[in-house]
């Protein structure tokens, strides 16, 4: 037995006795205060808690309000004060003295007029006061935010009853949804009630003070209350009535509450259902005879039950008489979140004489919750010490979860249903399927969503007092206020299926004792336990003591989380993990690997769903990002323009919590971030995976993580990608594979027999909805997967061209130039500027040295204590120094150039840049970072800038997309080649977070359309790049994004890397293995290669496969007879010792390689090195951090494998560095397995340096990864060190075998068949040579005849009065004329007259608005060179003066109305008259030899009479609009032949052939009339 603590609540009611007869009410005034004992006062005359049911006329319109919420509105006995078309007065004061006055002037009264010189205003509800022009709102996460102010709203309504509400013997109550936070309602100027409790929908009777016809509802709001030091849920505080009220009518018998209970028997097949009613009768006569009947109708209308009733034998009057109706189903479809079965549950309540009193409905979902109850001892001691999994319906529960806040940017706390509505469907199609209501009730519509839709809900008190934290004595003063909450909270949701868990709210107090706050957690969790044994317990509080019956805490570390995990365990929850404040969530992976480690982890919710913020006004200028194009947006897309989202201290609210409101996956408008992709795909249900031997059979294994789901409830597809592109594509047919099972789907795959080296292929998994819903339509994706083939392609020889490069050695710089490229090499700097391909810039500067970003929030607020970096790499490149500049010749042509840095701010750290120049224009860069003496903590990026001249703004890149990714937060990232611009990379992050990186990158291309030639940037390996128009700095002095300015020119980063995100807000930092220790040397290369900017995606990642492929194949002597390309990873050169390999090489997968490293089965793995440095991880060999590892670390050699679920290691300790003798010396070395004796062993040099028992007999765990030559697939460790020889062998080998070996007479030569791989990098083939040119298309402007058309007026730029002269002006007019337009540099083009050597000027150079544009004669000066640049339409353009840099356009006065408008210089809007196009003149194709010229795609004209223009060699002619080759018998025609005028008298001749003969008039061509013209 359990003491609970009684509590009564005499202002409500007493005990089961009902205050039917509405007595007078009166007010003390300090309800709100608390004052004077007043703290447990919480509701005057307030109705008792319930599920609030909404009577119905008739079952149809009950039925039907079941599967359409506001079909509720049909109900005869409802009726809405809020909405469309209902207007509310209201005045918002300061405190309760200014609401006094009012109250004096009689405004709960019907006859007050309110005035709006007195702060009235007209307005519609629900919406909170702060977004209706009143007060301010206030952001606070742990104090509470009073203010010197206590806001108080006066409301006032007018209604008139309908006349079927006020049936005789009914009575009718008014509900109030969600009021914040404290409220006194009057009717008529009567007092009817008080109640507190922001969140939770509370009804009041007023039958007794209605009248007749009109009557006036008032209401008193106070903003805060005593009740609000338990509303302290790290939310904005607004003010106001932000939920419906409305009107119920029920009769004077009436089902006042009930609670419906749904039971599955063992097999989960029939349901048994109970329904506990309390019936009130207030009819002042006892009643006998009644009944109620139960039905559940299916969508297409049929009732499951039959006979379902209970006889109400006796209902006593004045009082609740609970009655309970049992009743067994066969079969019924089962309710979850996968599932969502409904029923719309029908009660009619039939009196004595068989009439129908009342009808009311409700969702009913059948579905049962498992769990083991918690039980305690007399101490509230826990004494369960066996725990079964959590499950629905007998299979695992699983709460792939978020936090949600009630957050609307442009009403407040009311969120319309069209918002809630996005909530839950960006929900379903990112994977969620729980939600926290993060601390409190929600409005009714979300649970009909989830409940319809299918989302699993904690179901959450509303209590939080964080400020009280430590102070149980002040908690204990609202005992009363806490237990009314649970029981409302209780009565108010019990009914929804989709609650599966409650919770007794958060941050209350960390404790174990029961008696703490006068026992209020305590009580407050066996309330619900005594009320309720089908759902379990949750108090985060009290961890997993007190009874609740699942452990949980927030915020717990990914690393530490393993300690819950466990068969028997006690169930374990994150209630809130992943703080997702601005930029963040990372090691998400992490956090599940554990969870789906053990059944008895439920899962998580993360922090939290949506940013919290109100919407503000821009003052004083800033960036009006949400008016720019390409703002992203969802909701309010039009209302946010001219606006910004705003947090604490945005509102004139102080003090305030600032961003810390800013934690959600989506931004206030539901615009997904970023990181919600990497939930979607952690969160997602099917898993694909697949070995060698898999794939050599075209099949991928899948694991169903769905319990109820199969996968041929959806459509499965594959996509084949070769270097990020996709070149086949198909479905996957006969698909099964059942719930929580693994199975085997047949793909048929090819790779392409022809592939290059360099050719890169994945197979591409997808899983889309089959059957859609109005919420999930068909075809969404919700779950993918990637694999990566091997494939052997043919290796080729690029020809970089072997025309000469020359480097001038200059006062300041070196500069260099080649064939159609030139750039310098600053002395000063070290590093590249102003680098041209045929005269246009695609580099203004760098790459340079970079080791800074902006902040993500988790850097700033959670970098300090964390420090998981040194903030003093932020201005590392201050002074520094450059030591020296090396010059010298590569191999044949190229030219290496080696800039030796010095960064004396950060600890004389040294970079060494090396420029590989080669004669196609292509720039090898490479990086070598040292910082390991600098005596600094961890790096926030170790990368390189560079500035890209205004236009660069098209962006690509081969990698993962489509969206930002950071080294913790990439597992989401897709491979392949994906499409945006710069200016859509920056993510608008509340606080201007740091945006745009991307990871894994092979190649990124910045282009540029008005530019002939553009920037690609490829990879040796992989990089980390980001594309945006703001620098770090830029982004570091912004704390919201309107306070930025984009650049015009494009910041492109190419790094080795940045630190993840992490979530130290508010939890666990950046996880080492994410970081960047100072105490490593960091290199990167990559190359700067000039591309068209016209190449699409496919073209350039063709390109870069084509480099890729440069290289040499390796011939495994084996018996296996592998061919291995040596392509970017690694790379071959020469030594005394022969050709080795540095880098990394991938071993392509073979069965009997992969099938030897896995299980118990010998191996040994021997490499030949010459060690070239010391790192912690230098590998050697691996294949996968979980399987098998050879490397040296700082003072020891290393080999070990996975098996058991743990790591078996041997390691022999040693000097491994420069003074033992190590590093610069040749090492046979050796890592043996042997299975038969269960032991490890290490060998170096000839013996066998230390040896290990395994301690399992296990066996190696199975790896999908390739073996690779110094590296770790996995972990993406790699290697100092060359490589001469690799050898793997199925036998564990001795000293002296190893030792022989390296003998001309080895033990096991390559044909044994104990040797699986045998590579002598002196045993190669060479590659084909093949010409990768770069194809540089023509600029946007390409050289040639225009006519220029301004897009406002439709008229052509011509010349005054057909007139060649100097200073003639400009103007526009219907006729055209055509413009020479002649590309003269950078973006700059001139423009000259047909009428002569005369070229289009601005009159005097000036720079002023108006200046007259006119033609001159040609002398291409500033004022002769326009700039010409494209505008966001396609095609459509300004022409800006040079002697303004562009900044002023060529602008149509009078726009262009009437011809001869004249043209002038003016700022730049990109208004319709100041836009053009270019109508290219059009000329024939290339001339040939030959008049049928089919090679060029041209056909002969077919016959003479066809012919309709001749081109001056007299063999092409235009026939039916296009060229064809003239037959030699063809002649000119005459007037009237095939159609053809002869030119009009008036002779308005636009264009003559080269003989005078044709001409164009009115767009058709005709003869020229001699006799005339």
């Amino acid at each position: 037995m359990k003491f609970i603590k009684a509590f009564s609540i005499t202002a409500t009611f007493v005990g089961s006795l009902l205050q039917f007869q509405v007595n007078a009410v009166s007010f003390t005034g300090n309800e709100w205060t608390g004052k004077y004992g007043a703290e447990d006062i919480f509701a005057i005359n307030r109705e008792p808690a319930s599920c609030n049911p909404v009577p119905y006329q008739d079952i149809e319109s009950a039925v039907n309000a079941v599967w359409d919420y506001n079909a509720r509105e049909q109900s005869s006995f409802l009726q809405m004060l809020t909405g469309k078309n209902e207007n509310w007065d209201l005045v918002v004061v300061q405190n309760s003295n200014q609401a006094q006055s009012h109250i004096n002037s009689g405004c709960f009264k019907s006859d007050f007029r309110p005035s709006a010189d007195r702060g009235w205003k007209t307005v519609q509800l629900p919406k909170s006061w702060t977004c209706q022009g009143f007060d301010f709102s206030i952001y606070t996460n742990v104090g509470e935010p009073w203010q010197s102010r206590y806001d108080v709203g006066l409301y006032r309504k007018k209604f008139t009853l309908d006349s079927s509400m006020r049936k005789s013997g009914r009575r009718i109550y008014i509900e109030f949804d969600g009021v914040e936070s404290a409220y006194y309602v009057y009717v008529n100027g009567q007092a009817v009630g008080y109640s507190e409790d922001t969140f939770s929908p509370h009804r009041f009777d007023i039958t007794n003070v209605l009248s007749s016809g009109e009557n006036t509802l008032a209401v008193e709001v106070h903003k805060f209350c005593d009740g609000t030091w338990f509303e302290d849920q790290d939310m904005i505080y607004d003010g106001g009535i932000f939920r419906d009220v409305f009107l119920v009518s029920a009769p004077d018998v009436q089902i006042r509450d009930y609670t419906v209970r749904t039971d599955l028997d063992s097999s989960f097949t029939n349901a048994n259902l109970e329904i506990s009613m309390d019936i009130r009768n207030l009819s002042g006569g006892e009643k006998s005879g009644w009944s109620v009947i139960a039905e559940a109708y299916d969508e297409a209308g049929n009732n499951i039950l039959k006979g379902a009733s209970v006889k109400l034998d006796r209902l006593n009057t004045g009082r609740d008489n609970t009655f309970v109706l049992k009743t067994s189903v066969n079969s019924p479809k089962l309710w979850s979140a996968e599932i969502p079965n409904l029923y719309a549950l029908v009660l009619k309540l039939i009196d004595n004489s068989g009439n129908v009193q009342e009808i009311l409905s409700t969702q009913l979902g059948f579905r049962k919750i498992g769990f083991t109850r918690a039980e305690v001892n007399w101490a509230y001691q826990l004494t369960t010490n066996n725990w079964q999994p959590i499950t629905i319906n007998g299979k695992r529960l699983l709460l792939k979860g978020v936090n949600r806040h009630d957050s609307d940017p442009f009403n407040g706390k009311a969120v319309p249903q069209q918002t809630l509505r996005e909530d839950i469907t960006l929900m379903k199609k990112n994977n969620i399927n729980a939600i926290r209501t993060s601390h409190y009730s929600n409005d009714s519509y979300l649970y009909w969503l989830c409940n319809k839709y299918g989302m699993y809900v904690m179901g959450e008190t509303n209590m939080e007092s964080h400020a009280l934290m430590d102070n149980n004595d002040a908690k204990a003063k609202f005992y009363e206020v806490g237990m009314d909450r649970t029981e409302t909270a209780y009565k108010r949701l019990k009914n929804n299926p989709s609650i599966v868990a409650w919770s007794i709210g958060n941050e209350m107090a960390y404790t174990g004792n029961p008696s703490d706050a006068g026992g209020l957690f305590r009580d407050m969790i066996w309330y619900f336990k005594k009320n309720d044994n089908s759902r379990p317990v949750h108090s985060e509080g009290q961890g997993s003591g007190m009874g609740v019956d699942m452990s949980s805490n927030m915020y717990p570390g990914s690393d530490g989380l393993g300690f819950h995990a466990g068969r028997g365990k006690m169930p374990y929850v994150m209630c809130e993990y992943d703080h997702a404040m601005g930029n963040s969530v990372g090691a998400l992976k992490e956090y599940w690997d554990v969870i789906r480690s053990a059944d008895n982890m439920l899962g998580g919710f993360i922090w939290d769903w949506v940013d919290q913020s109100r919407a503000v006004t821009l003052k004083n200028g800033g960036w009006d990002y949400y008016s720019q194009s390409y703002a992203k947006t969802n909701l309010y897309s039009e209302e946010i323009k001219g606006k910004f989202y705003g947090y604490g201290g945005d509102w004139g609210d102080w003090p305030n919590d600032n961003s810390f409101c800013v934690n959600g996956l989506i931004n206030p408008d539901r615009t997904p971030q970023p990181e919600l992709a990497e939930v979607k795909f952690q969160y997602q249900s099917f898993w694909f995976s697949a070995d060698a031997s898999q794939l050599d059979n075209q099949q991928v294994s899948v694991y169903n993580e769905n319990n109820f789901l199969n996968i041929n409830d959806f459509d499965v597809t594959w996509t084949l990608l070769k270097n990020g592109i996709a070149i086949k594509t198909g479905n996957v047919k006969n698909a099964n594979v059942a719930p929580l099972t693994r199975g085997t789907l047949k793909v048929p795959f090819e790779i392409p027999q022809d592939s290059l080296a360099g050719d890169e292929f994945y197979l591409d998994m997808s899983v889309k909805v089959k059957n859609g819903s109005d919420l999930l339509p068909e075809g969404t994706e919700i779950s993918y997967g990637q694999i990566h083939l091997t494939s052997t392609g043919k290796p080729v020889k690029y020809d970089k061209g072997s025309d000469n490069i020359t480097i001038d050695n200059n006062s300041s710089s070196y500069s260099i130039s080649g064939k159609n490229f030139n750039f310098i090499i600053d002395k000063s700097t070290g590093t590249l500027k102003t680098y041209k391909y045929k005269g246009e810039t695609l580099i203004n500067e760098g790459p340079t040295p970079n080791f800074w970003r902006g902040y993500v929030e988790n850097d700033n607020n959670g970098g300090g204590w964390a420090k998981a970096f040194d903030s003093k790499w932020r201005n590392a490149m201050d002074g520094a120094r450059v030591d020296s500049i090396d010059v010298k010749n590569g191999v044949g042509s190229e030219k290496i150039i080696v800039s030796h840095l010095t960064l004396p701010k950060v600890g004389n750290t040294r970079v060494d840049i090396t420029y590989t120049i080669q004669s196609n224009g292509s720039v090898d860069v490479e990086f070598n970072v040292d910082g390991t003496r600098a005596g600094l903590g961890n790096y926030l990026r170790v990368g390189s800038i560079m500035i890209l001249p205004k236009g660069a703004e098209k962006l690509s890149w081969y990698g993962n997309g489509p969206v930002e990714t950071f080294n913790d937060r990439k597992t989401n990232g897709r491979k392949g080649v994906w499409e945006s611009t710069v200016s859509d990379m920056f993510y608008p992050y509340m606080k201007a977070d740091d945006c745009g990186n991307l990871t894994d990158i092979k190649w990124i291309a910045v282009q540029n359309n008005g530019k002939g030639a553009s920037l690609l940037i490829a990879a040796d390996g992989t990089v980390e790049a980001s594309a945006l128009h703001f620098t770090p700095e830029d982004l570091m002095r912004a704390d919201h994004p309107f306070k930025l300015k984009p650049r015009k020119e494009t910041i492109l980063s190419v790094d080795y890397g940045s630190m993840g995100t992490g979530s130290a807000t508010c939890g666990q930092a950046t996880l080492d293995k994410y970081r960047l220790p100072s105490g490593k040397q960091y290199r990167w290369k990559f190359t700067i290669f000039p591309i068209s900017s016209s190449n699409t995606g496919e073209e350039i990642t063709t390109i870069y496969a084509k480099l890729r492929s440069d290289g040499n194949l390796i011939q495994d002597k084996s018996n296996n007879g592998l061919i291995i390309p040596i392509s970017s990873g690694a790379k071959l050169q020469k030594d005394n010792n022969g050709n080795y390999i540095s880098g990394a090489l991938t071993i392509p997968h073979n069965s009997k390689i992969d099938s030897a490293l896995e299980g118990r089965n010998s191996f040994t793995i021997e490499v030949n090195v010459v060690p070239t440095g010391v790192q912690q991880f230098n590998m050697l060999a691996g294949k996968g951090d979980r399987s098998i590892g050879f490397r040296t670390s700082t003072n020891s050699i290393d080999f070990f494998i996975y098996a058991g679920n743990e790591w078996r290691t041997v390691n022999y300790n040693m000097g491994v560095d420069s003074a033992s003798g190590w590093v610069g010396r040749k090492h046979q070395v050796a890592g043996i397995y042997d299975a038969e004796n269960n032991m490890l062993r290490v060998y170096a040099d000839g013996r066998i340096l230390g040896e290990r028992s395994v301690g399992t007999n296990s066996g190696v765990a199975h790896s999908n990864y390739n073996l690779m030559l110094g590296a770790c697939p996995d972990t993406g460790r790699n290697s100092q060190g060359n490589f001469y020889e690799m050898r793997v062998y199925s036998k564990a080998l001795t000293a002296s075998e190893l030792a022989s070996q390296n003998t001309s007479s080895p033990k096991y030569p390559p044909n044994n068949q104990n040797v699986l791989l045998w590579l002598d990098f002196d045993n190669l083939s060479e590659g084909d040579t093949i010409e990768v040119g770069e194809n540089i298309n023509p600029s946007i402007n390409p050289n040639g005849w225009y006519y220029i058309k301004n897009t406002g007026s439709n008229k052509y730029l011509t010349v005054k009065d057909g007139r060649g002269a100097s200073s003639q002006n400009v103007e526009v007019n219907s006729r055209k004329q055509k413009w020479l337009l002649t590309n003269v540099g950078d973006d700059e083009v001139t423009l000259t007259t047909e009428l002569g050597n005369y070229m289009l000027d601005v009159n005097s150079g000036s720079e002023n608005n108006g200046a007259n544009i006119q033609i001159y004669n040609s002398h291409g000066g500033d004022s002769q060179r326009f700039i010409i640049e494209e505008t966001y339409q396609s095609d459509v353009y300004v022409i800006g003066t040079k002697v303004t840099n562009g900044y002023k356009v060529i602008d149509v006065e009078r726009e262009g109305k009437d011809d001869g408008s004249n043209v002038c210089q003016w700022d730049n809007g990109e208004k319709p008259n100041q836009t053009w196009e270019k109508e290219p003149k059009q000329n024939p194709p290339q001339q040939e030899d030959k008049c049928w010229s089919t090679s060029l795609g041209y056909s002969c004209c077919k016959t003479c009479t066809d012919v309709v223009f001749v081109d001056s060699s007299g063999k092409w002619g235009v026939e039916g609009d296009d060229w064809c080759g003239i037959p030699t018998s063809c002649e000119k025609q005459s007037c009237g032949i095939q159609g053809y005028s002869c030119c009009k008298s008036s002779c308005n001749v636009y264009e003559e052939d080269s003989d005078g003969k044709w001409s164009i008039e009115n767009d058709e061509w005709c003869l020229i009339d001699d006799s005339k013209c």
